[in-house]
């Protein structure tokens, strides 16, 4: 019992005291953390899988050739922070319940039904938070990172459980789940059925084989836990099931001990292909992999090298490393360009680029197709992104923009001529801004953060009272100088942080057109000064570099030089893979090995760093 003897009171209060099932959610989702401490262990923890023989990972991959840049110290003997209780993010949640409908289905076109009957209920289930990127030392987030449980996770995740269990089981649906055993005339099989089904469901929607114990307790969520095959029978179960702390978390007990290691095991087979899995996929194992976690070769360093470049080639982790890069570039806050359309002075500014109202939409998909393209068609190290002179607009008003013909997504994409629009930093995504005027200073903030991982400290308090009345007709340089570098409380940070990049990329305007001169307009449209671009500054990407610089391309080359990008890549990546932040010290090898890859070999060689690195494979207490 003890595998359920933190669970159970739950479930007992329940039913006993003729508390609500929403009031189970809310202890199950709430009180787990609690729960799963007294004994370490929950429902269907992977930890006592039967036939499953101590093995111990083997040694981790050598480090990849030195690469230029500052490095992380590696101590192989560290050992990483425990990962903290982590609830599957809103992503995961959606696509666990679609794979689970169609899996038990065994029909798409009846999975289709199934989920669009609760869609109301995923789309209930509240986003998950990353922070936009900003001022504070905080630094770009993900979503994955998020762990809030509010009341609006419980109802809707109570919700989800319910009606998913009641379209699985109505009608015809009932005999596709469970089986011939569920529709024949004989009693006498029904609770074979049901058990077998709770296993085999089970195991799937808890990711872990689940033992006779732990099938006899879910099969007391059914109405009449004695009784026949039903419809009300089985909507109960899974309900029971979608609602338990395996299903909502991704909880890790671990399997064999680490030799030589008091602090650290190895993770389950089970685990370690639900750990895969939602690290590529963001869902469950499929059959495939499940089958090598049932039968224990995942541990098996070949079996684990052919499943992982399996999932690797898999559209589903094209699609995860899509989401990865949005986030990391937050191309989900792009400004919406049209907002300031009627107005005549945005008008007179933009002339015959008036933006619609889907151009911000077009510019974060070029940036996606971007980082796409140099991960898997043309497999290429971090700094392609920095440097690549080649268009992956598919938008004919972006291309326009660009002066570039339209990409078809196919053929080689179009080039702009040399050192015209250098890499991701001077394309639209992170130019643009809806009034029209550049801002030189959330540029730089964009740069030292998501490119080179420099903390930054928080403004000072009041920092915009008392502005100083500002002539309409200053370039924007003029203004950023005059309210940043005369006021001592900013000139600090601003004067060599963050100003001089921005002014660097005052080529492009607020629509991310090229331009060598600045046209101010005033509310009407009309003309009030014409002003050359000065892209001259100090960037100091690196504390020894005060040399001067001129434009876009001279800034590229000062990233490129100081060897900063590869391993701020290497921080953002292992906040994703491993959904937390990371710590220099004790996981310092992984961060090295993440970063010598990007460098190196290169993005895509990058996944296989962290997948293949010991503390993917254990979990640390």
């Amino acid at each position: 019992m003890a595998s359920i003897c933190c669970f159970a009171p739950l479930w007992t209060l329940t039913h006993r005291r003729g508390l609500s099932k929403r009031f189970l959610a809310f202890a199950v989702i709430v009180a787990l953390p609690l729960a799963s401490a007294c004994t370490g262990q929950v429902p269907g923890n992977g930890s006592n899988d039967p036939g499953e023989e101590p093995v111990d990972v083997p040694p981790g991959p050598q480090l990849p050739p030195p690469a230029p840049g500052p490095s992380f110290s590696c101590a192989e003997d560290a050992v990483p922070s425990s990962v903290p209780l982590r609830r599957l993010s809103r992503r995961q949640q959606e696509n666990t319940i679609r794979d689970l409908v169609t899996g038990a289905l065994n029909s798409a076109a009846e999975g289709d039904k199934v989920l669009a009957a609760v869609s109301p209920y995923l789309k209930s289930l509240p986003d998950d938070n990353m922070p936009s990127l900003g001022h504070g030392a905080e630094g770009p987030s993900f979503r994955r990172i998020d762990q809030l449980v509010l009341d609006a996770h419980i109802q809707s995740g109570y919700d989800l459980a319910l009606h998913t269990g009641r379209a699985l089981s109505e009608g015809s649906r009932l005999g596709m789940v469970l089986g011939a055993c569920a529709t024949d005339s004989k009693p006498d099989n029904d609770q074979t059925c049901l058990r077998t089904f709770i296993r085999d469901f089970g195991s799937r929607a808890l990711r872990t084989a689940l033992s006779d114990e732990e099938v006899t307790f879910y099969l007391k969520f059914a109405r009449d836990p004695g009784g026949p095959v039903s419809a009300a029978n089985v909507a109960n179960v899974i309900t029971g099931l979608l609602l338990a702390p395996r299903f909502l978390y991704h909880l890790e007990s671990g399997g064999s001990a680490v030799s030589g290691s008091d602090k650290q095991v190895n993770l389950s087979p089970h685990e370690l292909a639900a750990r895969l899995s939602y690290q590529f996929w963001d869902t469950l194992p499929d059959s495939t992999l499940w089958q090598t976690a049932m039968d224990g070769s995942l541990l098996k360093p070949e079996v684990y090298a052919e499943q992982l470049e399996r999932l690797i080639s898999d559209s589903r982790t094209k699609s995860t490393m899509q989401q990865f890069y949005r986030e990391w570039l937050d191309l989900d806050d792009v400004p919406k360009l049209d907002l300031n359309a009627d107005k005549k002075g945005f008008r007179a500014f933009a002339g015959n680029n008036l933006p619609s109202a889907g151009l911000n939409e077009a510019m974060g998909n070029e940036l996606v197709d971007m980082a796409d393209h140099y991960t898997w068609n043309e497999p290429s190290s971090v700094h392609q992104l920095l440097f690549t002179n080649a268009s992956f607009s598919r938008s004919a008003e972006l291309s326009k923009i660009y002066g570039a013909p339209v990409w078809d997504g196919k053929s080689a994409p179009p080039t702009f001529a040399e050192g015209e629009r250098p890499g991701l930093l001077t394309r639209g995504a992170r130019l643009v801004n809806s009034s029209g005027a550049t801002r030189p200073i959330m540029r730089g903030v964009f740069v030292r953060r998501a490119i080179l991982c420099d903390e930054l400290p928080a403004p000072p308090p009041g920092v915009l009272d008392n502005l100083p009345k500002l002539d309409p007709a200053l370039s924007g340089r003029q203004v950023v100088e005059v309210i940043t570098e005369k006021n001592a409380g900013c000139a600090g940070c601003h004067q060599s942080l963050l100003n001089p990049i921005g002014f660097m990329l005052e080529g492009y305007d607020g629509l991310g057109r090229k331009r060598d001169k600045e046209i101010v307009y005033d509310d009407d449209g009309k003309v009030l000064a014409t002003h050359t671009i000065d892209d001259a500054a100090r960037p100091q990407i690196s504390d020894d570099d005060d040399s001067m610089a001129r434009g876009a391309s001279e800034l590229v080359e000062h990233i490129e030089k100081s060897g900063k990008m590869p391993g701020c890549m290497a921080r953002h990546y292992f906040r994703f893979a491993m959904a937390r932040r990371e710590d220099d010290e004790r996981d310092g090898c992984m961060l090295e090995r993440l970063r010598r890859s990007f460098a190196g070999e290169g993005l895509q060689a990058g996944l296989r760093s962290a997948a293949t690195d010991p503390a993917f494979w254990r979990r640390s207490f």
